[in-house]
């Protein structure tokens, strides 16, 4: 579901949105609205209330007020009234609304600001309070506080109802104690004072009088001044005008316009739902509840005004109120235009000036360069991990985000500190994507990051470097040499052949001869890409010239070099010296953090290694192909000969099994035998001809010659003999006497009367041989399968068709007539002899056979125009079947695959993995 930027939603003010606000926007200051001075949204009072959220507290409070001035008998109409709050509170805020309701209720307001006051210079509370009342100085000119029938006095001359506003009582005290007053100072007088006020406040039924004491005042005053404490219980009414569940609905009230509450509702809906999905739902905190909790926030996600409320209004000087809603005017300012359907910790800007400035004031200034070294900089390693995420989360930013919420969460003006895994997803996460993707974030920004640690199941930033300080700075001092010898040894560790060894590895060979001459296929492991060194390999074994010249190929990193096997090298070797280094005092997590390292150092120099080397370079007539094998899916690590065979599987290079027609095709069509040794020594001799091996060539002939495609038998310089056609073959040698032959030089039968018909008719005798003999002008005429030949002289010997004899010189002899005969030799003496020779040899007159009856011919079928299929796919079959839809696309335009796989399982992240990977091929995926 797409939801819409959250300032479409809540709008923004436009002085918000335009950047016109400043450090003392959001700072109200009674004294400037009495002066009418400061921010027009303090000193009008229409524009106050418009964006001003009434608290439960403040709308008592206002009523309460105007009961007691209006002279009504109500509840909560206490003459004098404390209000108390921490720092930022809402006190001042409240003291201005109480300013401009007292002029909408007719009343006098009385405002008393003790910072802009001078105590040295003679003014007094009570002579501010006659000023304001009167407009002179008449009877209250002196230090020495008036009693309270004097003030009960003055209120009632003045017929009007009165409001007294107090703020900043402690700044005026601690400077009128150095003024001295007869026997006391006027801090003593300014209490005593306050007491009489409490009294004469008391005794006029319509007035009120309003004091403002911040939480971390009281203990000060009454340590100091023990009358304070009769003060504070005559100040019976504590109101706390804002409570910490309200903070939300006056920041939306102050920052925000129109509100579209449906709209709200939907995303806090959607975002409920997709946390209890996730199984991110705040410890204890129902769906229900958290869609409540947000809708109240919104657009803030209900984590933001936590950590700012609850965590950084903890430091001392830190405003609550006044601070979170200057700061986060900052923060929607920035966030803004960029699609956010709400605002989380992870969205604030950390590289805009204000924002990080507005933080730094609380925390140590150390932490300017630590933002920089490890999320805003252009070398920053939360950079470093964006680009780290894959194409399909890479605009993600994770890292970027997933650091920022972390530094939101690490500080705090008490003891809470830090991020758990489920904080940061819910401030990480994306709806359109799992949250699991923020687990391999955070992940990587340990790896990365040099000031962010973890205790505890907790996140956090901190000024002391982390484990990976001390591991970069080890880094960078690890010998050159000390790497390339293991990196080489690495090398030799994983390229290792698998259980079926289906190309022969052969890791940083210094020359020729350390790779064999023979017909097995061969993948040779360098450091670099070296053309020149890979063609000497190919045409050369030493000084000897390679005979198989087609069966090698390179692989070798994608990048020049293996950077991420160097660099991870350094790491584990880096790793080894701290454990061994007792002078390095660390913590127990940071022990635990060095073990675990070095237990995951196999795994990890494999993943680096895979990263690295993924350019695999294949020989051809001219030069070479580079192919890529694509980044390694996470937690798969096959032996790289059979990833590599795979993917020459795939490009053609490498044929695994071969259709008979396609031999015929390729070989007989203008010869009529070709020697299957041949055959195979043109595939891995000559460069860029596809490679198929000896077992994929005895397969196919076998195909071939069972199905009738073609023939096989045995060829010498003036002979060929058929040995098979059309039926089940036993052995196929590939030697060179050994030839695949077309189909009509086969005769795959023959009786003794053609025997007779075609070879004695005319003569005497023939040589068994003679149909075998080879001349290349009558290469066409059709010979007999050998068992075919030699079957029917059997049977024409047995039945007195003709005998069997030799010759010997000029003289003819024969050997066996009308009797089973034992063997034939075929050699060039031993022949057929016309029956009339072999009369001496007659035991009974031969049999006629039955007629010769010539089998039907048939037309062949009509080539199929569609293909509609489905099976099984067999473990270890993909390459193979790979080859023939290579085969089958070259012959029809339109090709479409459906993909069903079951008993396994695959992670969600590898499945998006595995689709995003079609969809860079161009494929366009349906999922069923």
């Amino acid at each position: 579901m797409r939801l819409s930027p959250f300032e479409t939603i809540a709008k923004p003010h436009s002085d918000i949105l335009k950047g016109r606000f400043t450090a003392d926007t959001y700072a109200a200051r009674l004294g400037q609205v009495v002066q009418n001075e400061g921010p027009l949204e303090y000193r009008n009072a229409q524009r106050f209330f418009e964006r001003t959220h009434i608290t439960d507290g403040l709308k008592t409070l206002l009523s309460g007020i105007e009961g007691r001035l209006k002279g009504r008998n109500r509840q909560n109409q206490d003459p004098i009234i404390q209000l108390q709050t921490p720092f930022g509170g809402g006190k001042t805020h409240t003291l201005i609304a109480l300013y401009h309701k007292a002029k909408e209720w007719n009343a006098i307001p009385v405002v008393i600001v003790g910072s802009v006051m001078d105590p040295g210079n003679g003014d007094t509370f009570w002579g501010a309070i006659e000023q304001q009342l009167t407009g002179s100085f008449q009877n209250f000119t002196t230090q020495v506080a008036p009693g309270s029938d004097s003030l009960s006095d003055l209120f009632t001359q003045t017929q009007k109802p009165v409001l007294i506003l107090m703020d900043e009582v402690l700044n005026y005290l601690e400077r009128a104690a150095g003024v001295s007053v007869q026997d006391s100072t006027l801090a003593e007088q300014t209490l005593a004072f306050m007491l009489s006020l409490t009294e004469a406040v008391a005794a006029n039924k319509r007035t009120t009088f309003v004091a403002t004491l911040q939480e971390s005042e009281v203990a000060p005053i009454k340590e100091k001044y023990p009358l304070f404490t009769d003060l504070l219980t005559r100040m019976k009414r504590v109101v706390t005008p804002v409570e910490d569940t309200e903070i939300a609905s006056i920041i939306r009230k102050r920052l925000f316009g129109e509100v579209n509450s449906n709209e709200v509702k939907r995303v806090a809906q959607e975002f409920a739902k997709y946390a209890r999905q996730e199984n991110i739902l705040p410890p204890g905190i129902q769906e229900s509840e958290y869609r409540k909790q947000f809708m109240e926030s919104y657009p803030f996600q209900p984590e933001v005004i936590d950590v700012l409320y609850n965590r950084w209004g903890s430091f001392p000087n830190f405003q609550r109120t006044r601070g979170v809603l200057r700061f986060l005017s900052r923060v929607v300012r920035r966030a803004s235009g960029k699609n956010r359907p709400y605002i989380t910790l992870a969205d604030f800007d950390l590289t805009d000036s204000d924002i990080r400035g507005e933080l730094l004031e609380h925390i140590d200034a150390s932490y300017r360069g630590i933002i920089n070294n490890d999320i805003t900089g252009h070398t920053a390693g939360a950079k470093a991990v964006d680009k780290t995420s894959g194409g399909t989360y890479q605009h993600l930013a994770l890292g970027t985000r997933t650091a920022t919420a972390i530094f939101l969460y690490s500080f705090t003006g008490g003891m809470e500190r830090g991020a758990t895994l489920e904080e940061i997803k819910r401030s990480v996460a994306v709806l359109e994507h799992p949250a699991a993707i923020i687990d391999a974030a955070k992940h990587r920004l340990t790896e990365y990051l040099f000031f962010l640690r973890t205790e505890n199941g907790k996140a956090y930033f901190d000024t002391q470097p982390n484990l990976n300080r001390i591991v970069q700075t080890r880094m960078e001092n690890v010998d050159p040499e000390v790497v390339k010898a293991r990196v080489a040894a690495q090398l030799r560790t994983s390229f290792k052949a698998g259980r079926e060894a289906r190309l022969k590895i052969y890791p940083l060979p210094k020359d020729g001869m350390a790779v064999p001459d023979d017909e097995t296929l061969k993948l040779i492991v360098l450091d670099r890409r070296d053309d020149p060194f890979c063609q000497d390999l190919i045409e050369n074994r030493g000084e000897t010239r390679r005979i198989y010249r087609n069966t090698l190929f390179f692989i070798l990193p994608a990048t020049g070099e293996a950077t991420e096997l160097k660099a991870e090298t350094r790491k584990i070797i880096a790793y080894e010296e701290i454990k061994k280094d007792t002078s390095l005092n660390l913590s127990r997590e940071q022990k635990r953090e060095v073990d675990d390292a070095l237990k995951q150092s196999n795994s990890s120099l494999e993943g680096a290694l895979r990263r690295d080397y993924r350019t695999v370079l294949v020989p051809k007539k001219d030069g070479f192909t580079e192919e890529d094998l694509g980044l390694p899916v996470v937690g798969m690590t096959p032996p790289f000969d059979e990833v590599v065979y795979d993917l020459l599987c795939v490009k053609n290079a490498i044929a695994t099994n071969l259709g008979p027609r396609n031999i015929a095709i390729a070989y007989l069509q203008n010869n009529d035998t070709v020697s299957t040794v041949q055959l195979l020594n043109t595939c891995l001799r000559t460069p860029g001809e596809k490679r198929v091996q000896r077992q994929t060539w005895i397969g196919g002939i076998r195909k071939g010659v069972e199905t009738g495609i073609f023939g096989i038998g045995e060829k010498a310089v003036d002979r060929l003999v058929p040995r098979a056609f059309n039926t089940p073959l036993s052995e196929v040698t590939l030697t060179d006497a050994e030839v695949i032959t077309q189909p009509n030089l086969i005769r795959e039968s023959m009786t003794p009367e053609e025997i007779l018909r075609d070879y004695l008719k005319e003569n005497e005798t023939i040589s068994t041989s003679l149909p075998f003999q080879y001349n290349p002008k009558s290469t066409n005429e059709p010979r007999p399968l050998r068992e075919v030949w030699e079957t029917a002289i059997r049977e024409g010997v047995r039945k007195g068709t003709f005998g069997l004899g030799e010759k010997i010189d000029d003289e003819t002899i024969p050997r066996v007539f009308r009797q089973e005969l034992s063997t034939i030799t075929l050699g060039d003496n031993e022949i057929l002899i016309q029956a009339s020779l072999c009369i001496d040899l007659i035991v009974e007159p031969p049999r006629p056979d039955p007629p010769i009856v010539e089998p039907p011919r048939l037309d062949p079928p009509e080539p199929k125009k569609t293909i509609d299929i489905r099976f099984t796919l067999p473990q270890g079959k993909v390459s193979n079947v790979a080859q023939h839809l290579n085969q089958l696309q070259a012959k029809f335009q339109n090709m479409q695959i459906e993909l069903k796989a079951s008993d396994g399982k695959i992670s969600q992240d590898a499945y998006d993995e595995f689709k995003e990977n079609l969809r860079a091929l161009g494929i366009e995926i349906e999922e069923v």
